[in-house]
């Protein structure tokens, strides 16, 4: 039986009163009532029971059921090339899944996807809630933080993380990704359909990027994030 489960930002013990949008999820898509009890989690980290009162409002207590999955040992960012169509959407719920800590979307030379200011804002918010259901539906009791577009050259100028591995995905690299396995965290870079130019590359490795390899297939944009965070996930045994 599937666990009942509900994302609820900034939870804690007590009584907490309801919005309307939760309130219209536990009684017609859970299909619950008065009396009945969930898991409840909050983005952070946090596991909590709850359990509905009859006036609508619910009763939040530590969790004690050990249920939900603490956070993940790896520590991936990933820089995802803005991909056409739902590919992107697709890539969220997996690598949530699979354990990334971090999203941001990149316009690259060869995206094809532009979003203005206005757009990307609207983009954010349903990506973060495409998040927060695939963390719910995997047991994650964290979300993966989503942020907002940025350009390549922007996501460049921040400064490498201590004992972090900046790696980009390149065909003609030689060097496999399991060479990482020991860092402490990641940076992966993950160009849209057809590619980082030569250009972004070698900027790229300007920046302490090195280029890496999944091995002799030519992958899509939308399955190459998400093979580099089954093999990391499974080189640190949380995975297989």
């Amino acid at each position: 039986m599937t666990t009942r489960r509900l994302y609820l930002p900034h939870a804690a013990p007590g009584r907490r009163d309801l919005d309307a949008q939760t309130q219209h999820y536990l009684r017609n898509v859970l299909r619950l009532s008065a009396g009945a009890t969930l898991d409840i989690f909050d983005g952070t980290g946090g596991l909590f029971s709850g359990r509905i009162l009859e006036d609508g409002t619910i009763k939040i207590e530590p969790d004690q059921s050990g249920r939900g999955l603490a956070r993940s040992s790896l520590e991936v960012t990933l820089w995802q090339g803005l991909p056409r169509g739902e590919k992107f959407d697709l890539i969220l719920q997996k690598a949530t899944e699979l354990g990334v800590s971090r999203i941001v979307p990149v316009a690259c030379e060869r995206s094809v996807v532009r979003l203005d200011a206005v757009r990307g804002e609207t983009r954010v918010a349903r990506w973060r809630r495409v998040a927060q259901e695939a963390a719910r539906q995997c047991e994650r009791a964290d979300v993966p933080e989503i942020e907002a577009p940025m350009s390549l050259t922007e996501a460049m100028t921040r400064s490498p993380r201590e004992n972090e591995a900046r790696l980009v995905f390149d065909p003609r690299a030689t060097l496999p990704l399991s060479a990482f396995a020991s860092a402490a965290r990641f940076t992966l870079l993950v160009g849209p359909e057809g590619g980082l130019s030569l250009e972004e590359l070698s900027a790229t490795q300007n920046v302490k990027f090195v280029p890496v390899t999944l091995g002799p297939r030519i992958l899509r944009t939308e399955t190459v994030a998400l093979a580099a965070l089954a093999i990391l996930a499974h080189l640190r045994g949380e995975l297989g």
